[in-house]
């Protein structure tokens, strides 16, 4: 983890380079947006778009362990989000 609001792909590192995950992206009110198997990208990323002014929950689980954590859309919020650690 790192401090970051704006991702930004020069200098954004994640510790999971290259591995498979699930992930899971679902609002407040239960609407499933993204619930897939991917691979982090080489800066230990993975990236998706996401309808505006909407808040929620990311899960991710990666070799049995499970982290979540909570965003929101809003014109002021982050786009880059750092503190979820799977445990």
């Amino acid at each position: 983890t790192h401090e970051c609001y704006f991702h930004n792909l020069g200098t954004c590192r994640g510790e999971l380079a290259g591995e498979d995950v699930h992930v899971t992206i679902s609002t407040d009110d239960g609407e499933v947006l993204v619930d897939e198997q991917v691979t982090t990208y080489a800066n230990g990323f993975v990236g998706f778009w996401l309808p505006k002014d909407i808040t929620g929950e990311v899960t991710v689980t990666a070799d049995g362990k499970t982290g979540t954590v909570p965003f929101a859309t809003g014109p002021e919020d982050a786009t880059c989000l750092t503190t979820l650690q799977v445990s």
